[in-house]
């Protein structure tokens, strides 16, 4: 019986760490880059990693999708249910760059498929991870 419970509690907490992000605090992105979600409720951020071991922000809070390819990573970031969208410049970006300089953004929708429609395929934006508010 006691074994039983064991197993059983076992389980559930394997269960439960699997399926909460709360475990998940950083999620890499291409070489340079992570997203870390911070204590806060809006805290999920895009970062350059720092040869040090820690970060710049690049955008911050609230990032709910991320893609990328050899030149850029876009990142969707949803503020009261309004979706804005950001492109880092992967070939220009470096340790201390300003953010402004590799930044581009926020735009909406319209505006974001128009300036870079490599980001989409059929239609739709290619993020390769979405993020659960």
């Amino acid at each position: 019986m006691v074994t039983f419970l064991k197993v059983g509690f076992i389980i559930s907490f394997l269960s439960m760490i699997t399926a909460c992000d709360f475990f998940q605090p950083e999620f890499s992105v291409g070489e340079n880059y992570y997203v870390a979600t911070s204590d806060s409720e809006r805290g999920r951020s895009l970062f350059y990693r720092l040869s040090n071991g820690s970060g710049i922000g690049r955008v911050n809070n609230s990032v709910t999708a991320v893609g990328w390819d050899e030149k850029y990573i876009f990142v969707e970031k949803t503020v009261s249910e309004k979706k804005s969208y950001y492109l880092i410049d992967i070939e220009s970006d470096q340790e201390f760059s300003e953010v402004s300089d590799v930044v581009r953004g926020p735009y909406n929708i319209d505006e974001f498929v128009t300036a870079y429609p490599g980001v989409t395929f059929n239609g739709e934006l290619l993020f390769k991870k979405r993020f659960k508010k």
